[in-house]
């Protein structure tokens, strides 16, 4: 690695970029993080958990992060509180992370502890952990957790608070508490085992207590059917592309530092190879499951889990040695090269959506208050409108809803919808339930994905369609392909 005063520049570069990339993206909130604001709303009218202000239900993924959104509701805060909550877990990430790199003497995990530096400051890494989610928070507990297999330094009671907070913001997370207690039973450190367990233990049992359950209704309405390996191969290869420089960099310093320490670390510390490879344990566990994987985020904090037991191998099972130009100077051109794409791709995403997000948020409502919708993304029209929203996804509408197949969700929400929020795409598979012939486009909201834009039509039936939410001349539709020119 670099001297000192190159390892500071470096880092200052990074920070400095990543800076940059916050503030464009400041006005940038994900859809689902208003489902959390939505849900820490209701939690504060009703007392109690759930997704319609009448039935207790597991409607938020994360429930630490629904409690801090409700307290910051409570004081006072607007929507924009998950985006505060993001960023402040975001700085601690990076402060974290810049700590580390300046402290560490090993020059090969030095090495990988600043490329994580620089992943997490990218234009998608900035994206993934400062849109109004939990994510930036669940990767900075994974680490902590990691952290207590590394070493005898850690309090017990300190390791069963990072148990108990990971399996609360994260309930996924319980499986990288149920390997870091296999792995400190395998270093014979008894106790830090016990405590991690407790803490765990007692998550679930709060879980199980509050929301009656330990799977949020999102993951169950996101189980489908078991992949098939070309199919799951095919899934990880998407995800890992879609996310730019940040999914590519870890992946590769996770397969690099796994292809470097395994056979040493077989012969030395067991309890760090294991918490190394737990990512396989993951990956296999979706597949089997048939989870559905919508992006990168559900996979960082357990990348970043297997990230820092491999710094912790490399320090301990390799000796230090320079890292030689040759390889350093491939990487970081490669890496400038994604970087330069992602940025122009990050640019476009997080500038369009929040202007649609601002434009559903001044969008006048009134006329379809009381009315039911159906949509696929339903966090900003949940939000902003107030309506009520049948979630073709399942998310947002209970555990026996999440538990139905698509074909029956539609078939529910074609009883009862009003109007419709969806892209052509959606727009077809809705019309196999819905018969939307004569209903009226009342407005477009163009959101961005990496691959290109996305066009989302506010669809109402008829006899609501009418001033204000809807313009006199809204042209009527009869298909996918007039609902695309009716918006132009």
């Amino acid at each position: 690695m670099p001297n000192r005063a190159s390892l500071l520049a470096l880092i200052a570069l990074a920070v400095l970029a990543g800076t940059a990339e916050v503030v464009v993206a400041r006005g940038f909130l994900l859809d689902d993080a208003l489902i959390h604001v939505r849900s820490a709303d209701l939690l504060l009218r009703a007392g109690f958990p759930t997704a319609d202000g009448v039935t207790r239900s597991f409607a938020d993924s994360s429930p630490l992060f629904l409690l801090l959104t409700a307290a910051g509701l409570a004081l006072g805060g607007s929507f924009y509180v998950t985006k505060l909550l993001s960023l402040a877990a975001f700085g601690g990430l990076v402060a974290a992370l810049v700590a580390t790199a300046w402290r560490e003497r090993h020059t090969q995990a030095q090495a990988i502890v600043v490329a994580l530096l620089v992943l997490v400051l990218s234009p998608f890494g900035v994206k993934w952990l400062t849109d109004g989610m939990e994510t930036g928070l669940a990767v900075l507990l994974a680490l902590l957790l990691a952290s207590t297999l590394d070493g005898e330094r850690h309090r017990p009671v300190g390791a069963g608070m990072i148990a108990l907070l990971c399996v609360l913001v994260r309930p996924e997370l319980a499986a990288l508490v149920a390997v870091t207690a296999v792995g400190q039973v395998l270093r014979s450190n008894r106790r830090l085992g016990m405590a991690t367990t407790l803490g765990g233990l007692a998550a679930v049992a709060a879980l199980y207590g509050i929301f009656g359950g330990f799977w949020p209704d999102a993951a169950v309405a996101k189980v489908r059917y078991g992949y098939s390996p070309a199919e799951f191969l095919e899934l990880l290869a998407s995800v890992v592309a879609g996310a730019g420089l940040v999914g590519i960099g870890l992946v590769l310093a996770w397969l690099g530092s796994s292809a470097i320490t395994i056979r040493a670390a077989w012969r030395t510390d067991r309890a760090l190879l294991l918490g190394q490879l737990s990512l396989l344990l993951v990956l296999v566990a979706i597949a089997v499951r048939g989870q559905a994987v919508e992006g990168i985020r559900p996979m960082l904090p357990f990348l970043a889990f297997s990230l820092a037991c491999s710094v912790a191998l490399v320090r301990r099972c390799l000796p230090a040695r320079p890292i030689g130009a040759r390889m350093l100077l491939p990487l970081a051109a490669a890496a400038v090269g994604i970087w330069t794409v992602d940025a122009f791709a990050f640019d476009r995403i997080v500038r369009v959506q929040a202007q649609s997000m601002e434009a559903m948020r001044t969008h006048d409502w009134s006329a379809l208050r009381g009315h039911t919708g159906v949509a696929w993304d339903v966090g900003y029209l949940a939000y902003f409108s107030g309506a009520p929203v049948c979630d073709a996804q399942g998310l947002i509408n209970g555990p026996d809803f999440a538990r139905l197949s698509l074909p029956e969700r539609l078939r529910h929400c074609a009883r009862v919808a009003d109007f419709a929020f969806v892209d052509p795409p959606r727009f077809h598979i809705l019309t196999t339930a819905l018969d939307m012939r004569g209903w009226r486009v009342c407005g477009r909201f163009d959101f961005a994905h990496r691959t290109g834009p996305v066009n989302v039509y506010l669809i109402v039936a008829p006899p609501l369609a009418r001033e204000p939410s809807c313009p006199g001349s809204a042209p009527r539709i009869d298909g996918a392909n007039r609902l695309r020119q009716a918006a132009r």
